[in-house]
Order: structure tokens, then C-alpha cells, then sequence
């Protein structure tokens, strides 16, 4: 058989399935998979939201989102090396974990409360405010909240394109994670 047109060699995928709803892991089991099974997802459709910090918080859909990058999550890795450590390696130990930063790019609309001077994100990094975000992933792949500020918010203005902004968040505690 040609495996000419298949994404991934070999034969021919089956048939979709005709029936809906969720499998294991409340994922949609009718999504394009690998041959392992992995699941492929388009990013499209992602939802950004920013609110103060009150309880409950007041979550605001940020609107006109282009691409997010983030978060960025990494250990803190300490070296831990003294002269009575055997041979000639360093030793190193994970003590904390940095949430990083999260950055996406908007098309800017000032009327939009989240990208207003007086109510949104830019007044949020002026004000020194601290925030909480949350992003929720397409097809029930799960949400993720977190605390931080507006740490940068760069406007791009090319002449053979919109305004749009640059922003990016700088996490200052740890991201909970759900499925819905």
C-alpha cells in the first residue's frame, strides 16, 4: 500500500469515529492522534483572562489575543559542590520552582477594558498592581490560574500592519492546574 498522503507513514488512518464526547482524561476522543495515541491539538481557540486580585476574583476574557508563549516553568537548581565532594563532578540540588513568565502579543484596542489605559493591563504595570490570569485551553485540555504582575507592555506600530501590543507577565507564585 502507498503511504503516500499519510501523515505519518504506513497505512492509512481509519475512518473518524461517528460518536461523540469525552474519553479518559475528559479529551475528546474524536481529535487527530499520533500513532502512539497522543492526542494533536490546535492552540486556536485558547482564553486568556486577567482580573485583580479580590475574592472571588472578577475574570475579564482578554480580548484580540494573537499568540501566547508561556509560562516558562523551571527549577531553581542551586550547585552544591564543596572541596569534600568525591571526584570531579559538581553536584547540584533543585530547591525552588520559578514560575517564569507567560508573553502574548494583542491587536491593542483601547476601548476594550482589558487594554484600556485607566482599567487594563497597562494601568495594572503602572500601578505596580499585582494580578491573577488564567488560561484556559480548547477542547477540555485543562485550565491554569496564576498570580503576577505586568512586568513589560510593548506597543509595535508597523507602518503595513495594526497596532498591537506586547505583553508580558511575570508569575509570582506557584500555577494550579485543572481539567474542567
Amino acid at each position: 500500500m502507498s503511504t503516500l498522503g499519510t501523515p505519518f507513514g504506513g497505512e492509512a488512518p481509519p475512518p473518524p469515529q461517528t460518536t461523540s464526547g469525552a474519553g479518559p482524561g475528559g479529551i475528546n476522543p474524536l481529535l487527530p492522534q499520533t500513532p502512539s495515541g497522543a492526542v494533536i491539538e490546535s492552540a486556536k481557540g485558547t482564553i486568556l483572562k486577567f482580573s485583580n486580585v479580590s475574592t472571588p476574583p472578577t475574570f475579564a476574557n482578554v480580548s484580540q489575543v494573537r499568540s501566547i508563549t508561556g509560562p516558562t516553568v523551571k527549577p531553581k537548581i542551586v550547585d552544591v559542590t564543596t572541596h569534600d565532594t568525591p571526584g570531579f563532578w559538581a553536584r547540584k540540588m533543585t530547591v525552588l520552582v520559578e514560575g517564569g513568565d507567560l508573553s502574548f502579543e494583542i491587536n491593542w484596542s483601547p476601548i476594550d477594558a482589558t487594554h484600556a489605559w485607566t482599567t487594563g493591563m497597562w494601568n495594572s504595570m503602572a500601578q505596580l498592581a499585582l494580578c491573577q490570569f488564567q488560561m484556559t485551553f480548547p477542547n477540555g485540555f485543562g485550565t491554569m490560574t496564576f498570580k503576577g504582575y505586568v512586568s513589560q507592555h510593548e506597543f509595535t506600530v508597523p507602518v503595513d500592519n495594526v497596532l498591537a501590543a506586547k505583553i508580558q507577565l511575570a508569575i509570582t507564585d506557584n500555577i494550579t492546574t485543572a481539567l474542567p
